[in-house]
């Protein structure tokens, strides 16, 4: 819950248009009626998509809260037990402290829903973890990386790889460095015991929100981007593929890419150079950016 919209001010489109056509819509049709008021057409679509297409737990939560914002908390109740019960999303009391009260949390404040989604929590989440053992003991490890990934700056504060006033500064951010690539190789770990990378459809809501931090963090750093996006690279396509995550770890990439040498790979940068012109084409038909 703490990091999600964090996460989504990274990753804006970290779903985005993947082979599941359902991020599509949520993107292009849905996410712009709620935008502009218009909940009850949004919410048309969005039944209609789901009789169609399998739509990611996350991007499910989302919405659901969305309704809450139009006040249809019939609709809110109903489908926040489906997700406790069937996709692991759990709040408890910690979400509940002051420093969290922001956001999403905010509103189930102000709307007096935050008994309400405590009680749901405490009595459909065991069942969930009763019921995906292995999800939820994956889920675990990813928490533990990004407590990992959190520690460090949290004690050091903001980081700019580029900000070197500070004496000592090589060897610091060389710690720091270290540090996130060890994370980063600890996932990948994860993804070739378990044969694929963390994900809402598998591991329940906000997996694969909080491991993203991991690879952007991997990815700013310019002497950590290339060799982290090589070990995450075949399991972040792997997902793709499958329908299960979207483009926004690819556009995270061209934005650090962009950044660090002045030229994208995927396309998501406007008309940046493109290094590799003479594949770009053949990446475009294969992801269908």
């Amino acid at each position: 819950m703490k990091l999600t919209l964090f996460i989504l001010f990274l990753f804006p489109s970290l779903f985005g248009h993947s082979q599941n056509q359902s991020y599509r819509i949520i993107s292009d049709s849905i996410n712009p009626e709620l935008d502009s008021g218009h909940y009850e057409r949004a919410k048309q679509i969005w039944l209609e998509t789901e009789k169609k297409w399998d739509i990611d737990p996350q991007e499910e939560y989302l919405f659901i809260c969305a309704s809450l914002r139009f006040d249809d908390v019939s609709f809110f109740k109903k489908r926040m037990k489906g997700l406790i019960k069937n996709s692991g999303f759990n709040f408890d009391e910690s979400d509940t402290l002051p420093e969290n009260l922001s956001g999403l949390n905010q509103l189930f404040y102000d709307k007096q829903i935050i008994n309400w989604l405590i009680d749901a929590s405490k009595k459909q989440f065991p069942k969930w973890k009763e019921n995906n053992p292995e999800a939820y003991k994956i889920r675990r490890q990813i928490e533990i990386l990004v407590v990992k990934d959190q520690y460090i700056r949290a004690n050091f504060g903001p980081f700019d790889f580029a900000d070197s006033t500070c004496d000592n500064s090589e060897k610091f951010w060389n710690t720091v460095g270290e540090a996130d690539y060890q994370n980063m190789a600890e996932l990948a770990t994860l993804c070739i015991r378990y044969n694929g990378i963390p994900n809402h459809f598998d591991h329940g809501t906000n997996t694969l929100y909080q491991l993203s931090l991991i690879i952007w963090h991997n990815l700013k750093n310019p002497k950590n981007r290339h060799n982290a996006w090589s070990i995450i690279l075949p399991w972040i396509d792997k997902a793709y593929f499958e329908g299960k995550i979207g483009y926004g770890l690819y556009m995270a990439y061209d934005n650090w890419l962009l950044e660090h040498t002045g030229y994208q790979y995927y396309g998501f940068e406007g008309d940046a150079p493109i290094l590799d012109p003479e594949n770009f084409e053949n990446r475009k038909k294969k992801y269908g950016f």
